[in-house]
């Protein structure tokens, strides 16, 4: 068994999906989380993971951006959920992922470039699909849009937008309505409040002018590029996911 270096193999892992390999996230944090309780099944996986870079060295997340973009370009953050999907407990998984984006239309901008991506299990247990899908949209906004969108309106002197794409129907009525009495019991089980994103998303009057605006839309799960943050997909699909947020394997020089 590799228990004895299963921290040291893991912790490199995670830097390396910190740096280049978003699409490695949910399977090495769930590895990292199975350290001191390291088995035969953690050897398989993580032997597994080893063997996929081994083969996909050549891959690399890319991105692009234009100097015209300067006055155009805008942030688009991929919030998402899997319910329960975290077999060792009961708790659901959150995962995120963000870019600038400029050009085309919401869903098909000319170019894009990568900006953060995440996955973590979330602080308590979801009742539902809509609670999980709400703390984990509340997370992406409060610590990486929002601190993301102030930065980039500093840098570029003028408001910046935004927009979080969702598939979850209960989590956007919940945040459009600013309450939901199936979630009441959320302000004090995961410590997120509905009415908070409801003012930061929807409350366009009291909004600062000098502020970019932040939308909520709903798009398609088969699109959602925050799907692979969540859950270890089957092959077709993860090959599909891989391509949605950038990798391309390395061009050589002709």
């Amino acid at each position: 068994m590799l228990a004895d270096q299963a921290a040291s193999l893991t912790m490199k892992l995670m830097y390396g999906i910190r740096m280049a390999a978003p699409h490695l996230s949910i399977a090495i944090n769930r590895l990292a989380s199975q350290i001191t309780k390291w088995s035969r099944d953690s050897d398989r996986k993580i032997h597994r993971v080893f063997s996929y870079l081994n083969g996909a060295s050549a891959m690399t997340l890319v991105g692009k951006l234009s100097t015209e973009d300067k006055g155009t370009v805008r942030l688009a953050a991929w919030p998402d959920a899997d319910y329960a999907g975290d077999y060792n407990t009961t708790r659901s998984t959150s995962g995120f992922y963000m870019e600038l984006v400029a050009g085309g239309t919401d869903l098909e901008p000319e170019r894009c470039f990568p900006v953060a991506w995440g996955s973590n299990k979330q602080g308590s247990t979801s009742q539902h699909t809509g609670e999980a899908e709400v703390v984990s949209l509340a997370s992406c906004l409060r610590k990486e849009l929002l601190p993301t969108q102030l930065l980039m309106e500093k840098l570029l002197r003028r408001p910046v937008n935004a927009t979080l794409y969702e598939d979850n129907n209960a989590a956007i009525t919940a945040v459009n309505k600013g309450y939901s009495p199936n979630m009441r019991h959320i302000p004090r089980t995961q410590r997120t409040s509905i009415g908070l994103l409801h003012e930061i998303i929807c409350d366009t009057e009291s909004r600062d002018e000098t502020s970019g605006t932040i939308d909520l839309i709903k798009v398609d799960t088969k699109i959602h590029k925050g799907d692979m943050f969540t859950k270890e997909l089957e092959v077709r699909d993860f090959v599909e996911a891989v391509k949605r947020i950038g990798m391309r394997p390395i061009e050589k020089d002709a």
